[in-house]
């Protein structure tokens, strides 16, 4: 298979050297609903038979089915494909549902090499106002749906192709995204290893400043604005860090790292110089700035992954993954401690629509090389340029949380440029082309312009 094969499973006790733009991996899970099968897939089987008051058992085997044949549809060559030539590539996406791979008696990480794997999107509701399946053309209830992709190496050339032709293929079936589904992407290294904490660190530092330009991308208007289905709240308002530095900290919360990571801070006359150069100058300052940089020099003095794994976490379940998700590295649960130590991105809104997801895998692609060995001149330069723009990021988190009551934006009285523009300024500031944000910048421009 071209795309990217990652033999080794995760292991963060193995040695590894710096990180490299060539180590960049990226995984992606789309979550979506499946309003029936068509007729073909579940020849005999009547709607009757699998209605909403259908006793498990039931559902059980209808959702079995509808997740294995998604799979046979996505690496299955279309007559349209086969008409334009395209049965003859070799660049074909395998897939395997997670009740066949169970039925194997093997697990998903044995398929994470190869194979988009489809399953149960558990955040993932039929509401009763989306559409019902169409009796005329499907069997069966709608049903919740989570494609994950294989490991994609950042520089294969052939991952777009791939990610293309499975939107285009799961398109062909009848399927339906509302608030309750969303886009998430991981990043880490091709060879499983994890990230290097100076690495970890520069991405963390990255990702603080630019959260309210990225989190633009998301619509003000949806029920799920601030993620409370889907549960990827904003790290500045919700981590341990963003809780310490307000006096906010629960007393439920054993995990006291906010506090003992400013501590040191607060200790400490100045910053810690030798592992970054002239950027760090805009760590201290005075007033709005202090306090604001203050969070950087915490993510700063964290000593270990698990560490700040845990500082930019929340500390209750709803909040333990964020927008930008390190809990991997803070393994405070199960599901941390077993799944790939990777970044996690869970902003982007559930969507279908090729040129998002592919323009969002590079956003996050792009976002992800700033903190590679080789890029610390951009790295300085893109955190000179987000600490700059911090007023005009304040200035956005208002206008966002205006928009969740549906009152337009008022940009034209504002001395900064407007939010669309904004956003572009910062993808090109990150070598983002302009094929890939644009299609963020005309949402964004349409979603926050209607009151």
């Amino acid at each position: 298979m071209p795309s990217a094969v990652v033999v080794d499973h995760c292991d963060t006790n193995r040695p590894t050297g710096p990180d490299l733009v060539d180590d960049i991996c990226l995984g992606m899970e789309l979550k979506f609903l499946l309003l029936g099968l068509p007729r073909s897939e579940m020849a005999g089987m009547s709607y009757e038979q699998f209605a909403d008051d259908t006793p498990t058992g039931g559902c059980d085997i209808y959702q079995k089915q509808a997740y294995t044949s998604m799979a046979r549809v996505i690496q299955t060559v279309s007559s349209a494909e086969k008409l334009a030539g395209v049965g003859a590539s070799s660049i074909q996406p395998r897939a395997v549902s997670r009740s066949d791979i169970a039925d194997a008696g093997l697990k998903e990480r044995d398929y994470w090499p190869s194979h988009w794997i489809v399953k149960k999107a558990n955040s993932v509701e039929h509401t009763k106002d989306d559409p019902r399946p169409d009796l005329r053309r499907t069997n069966g209830i709608a049903i919740p749906v989570e494609v994950n992709s294989p490991k994609l190496a950042w520089r294969d050339l052939y991952a777009p192709i791939l990610v293309s032709k499975v939107l285009s293929r799961v398109r062909t079936m009848p399927t339906y995204v509302n608030h309750t589904c969303d886009v998430h992407v991981h990043v880490g290294r091709c060879d499983g290893v994890a990230f290097t904490l100076t690495t970890l660190k520069k991405l963390a530092t990255i990702f603080w400043l630019a959260e309210p330009i990225l989190r633009s991308v998301r619509n003000p208007h949806s029920p799920n604005f601030n993620n409370d289905y889907t549960w990827g709240f904003d790290q500045r308002r919700y981590s341990r860090l963003a809780l310490a530095m307000e006096n906010r900290s629960p007393p439920t919360d054993n995990v006291l790292i906010g506090e003992e990571i400013l501590m040191r801070v607060r200790s400490s006359p100045g910053v810690h110089r030798e592992e970054c150069e002239d950027w760090h100058k805009y760590m201290d300052g005075t007033g709005d700035a202090a306090f604001r940089n203050e969070a950087l020099r915490a993510i700063w003095q964290t000593a270990s992954a698990r560490e700040l794994g845990l500082l930019l976490s929340g500390s209750q379940r709803e909040h333990r993954r964020l927008g930008f998700n390190f809990s991997a590295f803070g393994g405070e649960d199960e599901r941390a401690r077993t799944n790939p130590r990777t970044v996690e991105f869970r902003i982007l809104e559930g969507t279908l629509q090729e040129d998002l997801i592919q323009g969002w895998l590079k956003i996050c692609g792009k976002l992800v090389e700033l903190g590679m060995k080789g890029q610390q001149a951009k790295f300085c330069d893109v955190v000179r340029y987000l600490v700059a723009r911090q007023p005009a990021y304040d200035e956005l988190r208002k206008g966002a949380e205006a928009a969740t009551f549906r009152m337009p934006e008022r940009q034209a009285r504002s001395k900064w440029p407007t939010r669309d523009a904004l956003f572009a300024e910062f993808m090109g500031t990150i070598d983002v082309d302009p094929t890939s944000y644009k299609p963020f910048q005309e949402k964004i421009r349409r979603e926050y312009s209607s009151a």
